[in-house]
């Protein structure tokens, strides 16, 4: 006898917004609230002896993972990709001297400024520590799902 089983599953799709904002925080508000992907169509080649049956949500979960300002050129030279940091986010620490790099939480990050730069200084802190840092030295840190 054919039993019947239920499977929890999770479709996940990747991509990107590229546009145009004052700051990253404005940025990440207008994708969050005009920009979006609709379920339209399930498909299956499962023949009508598995009773296949489905139900998936139309409206995926948004998750902005990481904002970036885009290079741009000045007089012909290109300007170097900054990256926007948020405060609470997670962020690994690569220490030029090489003395506490590891993991840490941004304070007070670069993602309120019209432009972004390679000066920005951003503020970091763990339970043992605190430093102020630049973009550079920083990788986002994602959660594993």
């Amino acid at each position: 006898m054919r039993r019947k089983f239920k499977l929890k599953v999770c479709y996940t799709f990747h991509g990107y917004f590229t546009l145009r904002a004052a700051s990253g925080k404005e940025a990440a508000r207008l994708v969050s609230e005009q920009c979006g992907t609709v379920l339209n169509t399930i498909r299956t080649t499962l023949s009508e002896e598995s009773e296949v049956d489905w139900h998936f949500d139309k409206h995926p979960r948004l998750a902005i993972r990481e904002v970036i300002a885009l290079p741009e050129t000045l007089d012909g030279e290109k300007l170097p990709r900054v990256g926007i940091f948020h405060p609470g986010q997670r962020v690994f620490w690569r220490d030029p001297a090489d003395e506490t790099s590891g993991y840490y939480t941004v304070c007070s990050g670069n993602d309120d400024v019209e432009e972004p730069s390679e000066d920005d200084i951003i503020r970091i802190c763990s339970s043992a520590s605190e430093a102020e840092v630049f973009p550079s030295e920083l990788r986002p840190v994602f959660k594993k799902r």
